[in-house]
C-alpha cells in the first residue's frame, strides 16, 4: 500500500504525502496513519525517526511535531491545540484521524474481506474482482519512498505476504473457473 492522495469519501481528507515540512514530519505522519489512535512514548517515536542516533532527540521530536502540525493545520495559531496530533503530560503521543483522514489500508481490508467471503461462498466472479482490486493496491508497493526506513519493515513484510496470498488466490480462482468452464 502507499499513502498517497487517493479519492476518498465526501468530507474526508485523503491521506497522502504532505506538502512541505521536514522529511521526518512526513515519516511521522505515515507512522501515525499506520497506527491510528495508538499511543507512543517520545522515545519510541524518536527511535522510529532516528534509529540509534544519539543526541537531543526530544528536541528534534518537538521540532518535527511542530513541522507536521504546521503542514497539517497551517491555520492554527501559536499554542492552539491540534485537531490531529495529540499528547498527554506523560510523554505519550498519538494521531487522531477523526473522520477527516483515511488511507487505502481501509479499502484493502474491505476488499480482502469481500474477496474471502465471495471465495468461501463459491462466487468466483466477485472473488476475482475483489482480489484484482487488492492486486492493484499491492502493485503500487508499500511506501516506496520509505524503502530504507527500518521502522516500516514489519508493515512491509505484511504487505508482501498479502501480495503473495492475493496472487495465489487469484491463480486458484482462475484455475477453478477454467476447470468448470471446460466441463
Amino acid at each position: 500500500m502507499a499513502l498517497r492522495p487517493v479519492p476518498g469519501p465526501p468530507g474526508r481528507r485523503p491521506a497522502g504525502e504532505p506538502r512541505g515540512g521536514r522529511a521526518s514530519a512526513r515519516t511521522l505522519l505515515k507512522w501515525f496513519l499506520l497506527n491510528p489512535g495508538q499511543e507512543f512514548r517520545d522515545v519510541e517515536l524518536a527511535e522510529v525517526l532516528w534509529p540509534g542516533c544519539p543526541g537531543n532527540r526530544a528536541n528534534r521530536l518537538h521540532v518535527t511535531q511542530h513541522s507536521l502540525r504546521r503542514v497539517l493545520e497551517p491555520e492554527l495559531a501559536s499554542r492552539q491545540p491540534s485537531r490531529f496530533l495529540r499528547s498527554d503530560p506523560h510523554g505519550h503521543y498519538w494521531f487522531d484521524p477523526g473522520d477527516r483522514w483515511w488511507t487505502d489500508a481501509d479499502e484493502v481490508a474491505m476488499l480482502s474481506k469481500r474477496a474471502c467471503a465471495a471465495r468461501r461462498a463459491g462466487d468466483t466472479r466477485t472473488a476475482i474482482a475483489a482480489y484484482e482490486g487488492l492486486l492493484a493496491h499491492y502493485d503500487r508497493g508499500f511506501l516506496p519512498e520509505e524503502v530504507y526506513q527500518d521502522a516500516f519493515a514489519p508493515f512491509r513484510a505484511a504487505h508482501e505476504r498479502g501480495h503473495e496470498e492475493t496472487l495465489l488466490q487469484l491463480l486458484r480462482l482462475h484455475r477453478r473457473r477454467a476447470t468448470t468452464t471446460r466441463r
